[in-house]
């Protein structure tokens, strides 16, 4: 089969794997302890003894948007420190995207300015 495919580079993707689980472990640990501890819905004027059902729709839509926030922060942060594959080729295809669309931006405003001109 390595003969038709090609070299696979398990050992790269093992450690892929490892890292992108260990920065998702952080992240459900962090996430999950914030939400046991309420502290978030305390921030939002709410909490205390009442049940999620007592409290309302927009405390709890805003407590799950901050704990989305704080996740992907962890995620992305333990990410980095563990200096994954992946997030350095998304951060450099993000650099060139934008790169290209600025590039873009002034071709766009160079031909208005001799079409004008």
């Amino acid at each position: 089969m390595r003969k038709k495919v090609g070299h696979l580079g398990g050992r790269k993707l093992l450690a892929s794997i490892l890292k992108s689980g260990c920065a998702a472990v952080a992240m459900g640990l962090v996430v999950e302890l914030l939400r046991r501890s309420h502290i978030l819905l305390k921030a939002f004027g709410e909490g205390g003894e009442r049940t999620y059902f007592d409290i309302g729709f927009l405390p709890l839509t805003a407590e799950v948007l901050a704990l989305a926030v704080v996740g992907a922060s962890v995620y992305f942060a333990v990410a980095w420190l563990l200096k994954t594959n992946e997030l350095e080729q998304s951060w450099r295809l993000l650099a060139r995207l934008v790169a290209k669309a600025f590039d873009r931006k002034s071709s766009n405003r160079r031909t208005e300015r001799e079409i004008s001109g």
